[in-house]
């Protein structure tokens, strides 16, 4: 019995020491309206310290609507409109026109002695076209952007 406590408190030991930490979080509560294409979220998202730097950056949809609900920072709009090059994934017809834009934003002004906890609120309508793709298929897929 005394071997297989040792071997399972090495073994605990071992997972606690080497498991992961998260450095972002996201707790998301979503509303989706297919029919009218339009998206509500709020989004709590905790930041580990270390990952606070003078450059907090982050992209939305040009079409979604910001609003900080809560934390001590401030979020700046910094670019309107700016054009997707990578999207992030592998799209079947990456030469078609990709008419998704986004603005990014920065975060500012918190404090950086501790996790940067705060919610925020994104929502709006997203309307991408589905686009037929038809290279290297039989019948084809259709795909849009899915840029949020």
């Amino acid at each position: 019995m005394n071997k297989m406590s040792w071997f399972l408190f090495l073994t605990f030991f071992t997972i606690t020491l080497f498991a992961q930490q998260t450095n972002i979080h996201h707790k998301l509560s979503v509303k989706i309206s297919p029919e009218t294409s339009y998206i509500e979220v709020v989004d709590e998202i905790t930041i580990s310290k270390k990952l606070l730097t003078d450059d907090l950056i982050f992209s939305l949809h040009e079409n979604l609507d910001l609003q900080l609900l809560t934390g001590d920072l401030k979020i700046n709009l910094i670019e309107t409109s700016v054009p997707i090059n990578d999207i992030g994934m592998d799209r079947d017809n990456a030469e078609s026109d990709n008419s998704a834009k986004v603005n990014k934003y920065s975060i500012s002004d918190y404090k950086d002695n501790s996790d940067l906890i705060f919610t925020v609120k994104y929502s709006g309508r997203i309307d991408s076209p589905i686009e037929q793709s038809e290279e290297n298929y039989q019948r084809g897929f259709s795909e849009s952007p899915g840029i949020i």
